[in-house]
């Protein structure tokens, strides 16, 4: 009995991770049609691969404490980029600023990094 239970939730977890997996890789796939994420998207995308990357990182990390951690790993990326960015939305997120258009572009690039550095 115990068994088939732990086959049953194995098998539910993977099947759900996959669904999360390509669900995450969507807005990668269009990237080559001429569809790009915005700035929430990107962002999400970093803080899939950041929780990923770094599992000891706690539930309810700023950005700040994401890049830090990112910084950590030694990725290749324009930090300075990063940095902008990251306060950039922070202000989008906080009210004090509109949505970003542009200037999230190393924030999709820092996430492929930490994808492909694991």
């Amino acid at each position: 009995m115990v068994d088939t239970l732990e086959y049953a939730l194995v098998s539910a977890d993977v099947v759900l991770y996959a669904l999360l997996a390509l669900q995450l890789l969507r807005p990668w796939r269009g990237r080559g049609q001429g569809a790009s994420p915005g700035a929430a998207e990107a962002f999400a995308l970093l803080g899939a691969e950041i929780r990923r990357s770094v599992p000891s990182i706690p539930p309810g990390f700023t950005w700040e404490e994401a890049v830090v951690e990112a910084r950590k790993l030694k990725v290749n990326v324009d930090w300075p980029s990063v940095d902008k960015a990251v306060r950039s939305y922070e202000g989008y997120r906080y009210g004090e600023k509109g949505e970003p258009v542009s200037g999230y572009e190393e924030i999709l690039r820092l996430a492929r990094e930490l994808r492909r550095s694991r």
